[in-house]
C-alpha cells in the first residue's frame, strides 16, 4: 500500500474551534488566568505565518538557530493552536527542531520531567514572556502575527 494512502488513515488534529486560555487554581480555590492565547479565528493564519517566518529566518541564518527555536516555541505556546495537548506538542517540536539543528538532547534529558519538576516556574516564565506579546504585532492584513520573530536582532553569525 502506498504511503499516501496510509496517511489518510491517520486522523489529523484540527486547530482549536473556540477561544481558550491557561488558568491555574490557587490553594484558596480562586482561579487566575495565566495566558490568553491567540483567538481561535486567528489561529490558522497565525500558525501559517509562524511556520513561514521560522523557515525564512532559518534560511537567512542571521540569528542562531537556538534563538529561533526558542522564539518559535514561545510563539507556538502563545498561539496555543489546539484545544488540548499544546504543552506536549511544544516539547515534541522542541526536540524535533533541536534534532534537526544537530542537537540530540532527547538522548540525554527528558523535557517532560524537567517541566513537571519545575511546573510553577515554567508557567510563570511563560506568563512573563507573553506580556506585551501582542503589542506592535499586526500584519499588513490587520491580524496578529507571531511576535517573537518581529523583535529578533539581525546580525551575521
Amino acid at each position: 500500500m502506498p504511503l499516501q494512502e496510509k496517511k489518510q488513515d491517520i486522523p489529523l488534529r484540527k486547530w482549536k474551534s473556540v477561544d481558550n486560555f491557561i488558568k491555574e487554581t490557587l490553594p484558596s480555590g480562586e482561579e487566575r488566568v495565566r495566558l490568553i492565547p491567540v483567538a481561535a479565528w486567528q489561529t490558522p493564519e497565525a500558525m501559517r505565518e509562524l511556520v513561514t517566518r521560522f523557515k525564512e529566518e532559518i534560511d537567512l541564518r542571521h540569528v542562531h538557530e537556538l534563538i529561533l527555536i526558542a522564539a518559535f516555541i514561545l510563539d507556538f505556546l502563545i498561539i496555543h493552536p489546539f484545544s488540548d495537548g499544546n504543552g506536549r506538542m511544544a516539547r515534541l517540536l522542541t526536540l524535533l527542531l533541536l534534532y534537526q539543528s544537530g542537537y540530540d538532547v532527547g538522548r540525554y534529558i527528558s523535557l517532560e520531567r524537567i517541566v513537571e519538576e519545575s511546573k510553577e516556574q515554567y508557567y510563570d516564565t511563560l506568563h512573563r514572556s507573553s506580556l506585551n506579546w501582542y503589542e506592535g504585532c499586526v500584519s499588513r492584513f490587520g491580524r496578529q502575527r507571531p511576535h517573537s520573530f518581529t523583535h529578533l536582532p539581525h546580525h551575521s553569525l
